[in-house]
This record gives C-alpha cells, structure tokens and sequence, in this order.
C-alpha cells in the first residue's frame, strides 16, 4: 500500500493504480496576467509571483487568468500541516480569520445592516467557494424543505450561524425559524 499524494510532483517508474486524492486549494484574486500551472505565492486575499511560492494556478484553466478575475490557487502537496477538508497552511490565515482582515472587508459597516448585511453574504459565499446566488439558494432550500446543500469536500460549517441567518433574513426578507438557524451543508465524506 502507497500514499498517492506522496507521488505527486515526482516522476516514477511503477504502474500505480488509478485513485483520487484531496487537493487543498484557496481562491483569490489576480494582480496581473496568469497562466495555468503557474508557480504563485499568496498574500492578503491576491496572488503574487513574486516571494515565497505556495503552489500552482488552477491547470485545468484554458488560456490565460486576467487581472482582476478570481481563480484557485492548488497547494503544493505535503506543504499543508492540517486536513479536515478545511486545511492549513503556514503562510495563510485561517479562513474565518480570512473574513475579517481582508482588505475589501469593511468592518465600519455593521454586519446587521442591509449594505453590511450584503457584504457578510458575499464574504461568507466566497470563503465557501461558492456564488452568493448558490449559497442563498441552498439556504432557501434548507428552510422549506429541510434537505442540506452537498459542499464537495468541505464539511464543516465555518461561519457564525447567528451572524449568517440574521444576514440571510435581511438580504431575502424572509423570517428564518429558530430550529433551522445551524448548518445546512453536508459533504461527500
């Protein structure tokens, strides 16, 4: 028995059998032209080319990453110190740290009103790796029916439930019972 993940970034001469491993990944945003597989660095929410390198351009992107467009960064393998779908990385913030020191983040605006409101929805869907449409659909969801939203790999629920269903009910005007104010995700595990 072998660690697939131990045989990424190397060249080897045995037939290993086919198999799928979790690649830690975060998105962010581009500060110049990018390339597939390019080898980036990552510092407060933007990808840099300059310094440290963390890992590589999502390569699976056709043609090139423009300035100011958001893509994933995949984390050189065996560089990450922990995995529980949500992972760590020495040179980046934690994610819930991630909401509050982000540049664009704008902490003068309370979260309870409707512009901060917005903004917590937004920040919360990007840290999820998902549309702010996507997250309140699955939110919608969770409330009239009852059925948790699949997140892929991710299984743990990151935000502060009482900040996002306060959010939620001013952004969609819609009254959010006590019972149904706790996560509404679930992962493939």
């Amino acid at each position: 028995m072998f660690d697939t993940l131990e045989t990424f970034g190397t060249v080897f001469d045995t037939d290993i059998p086919r198999d799928a491993i979790h690649v830690a990944c975060i998105s962010a945003q581009a500060q110049e032209r990018l390339q597939p597989g390019q080898h980036v660095g990552y510092k407060n929410g933007v990808i840099t080319t300059v310094g440290d390198k963390i890992g590589i351009i999502d390569p699976f992107i056709i043609g090139p990453i423009k300035f100011g467009k958001r893509c994933w960064i995949f984390i050189y393998p065996r560089t990450i110190t922990g995995l529980r779908h949500a992972w760590e990385h020495p040179d980046i913030k934690s994610e819930k740290g991630d909401v509050e020191k982000d540049p664009k983040w704008d902490p003068s605006k309370p979260w309870f009103s409707p512009a901060g409101a917005e903004e917590y929805i937004t920040r919360e869907a990007i840290n999820l790796g998902m549309s702010v449409p996507s997250l309140m659909d699955g939110a919608r969801h969770w409330i009239t029916s009852g059925e948790t939203m699949y997140t892929g790999e991710r299984e743990e629920w990151l935000m502060d439930e009482e900040k996002f269903w306060k959010a939620y009910e001013i952004v969609s005007g819609q009254k959010v019972k006590e019972d149904q104010r706790f996560s509404f995700f679930k992962c493939a595990c």
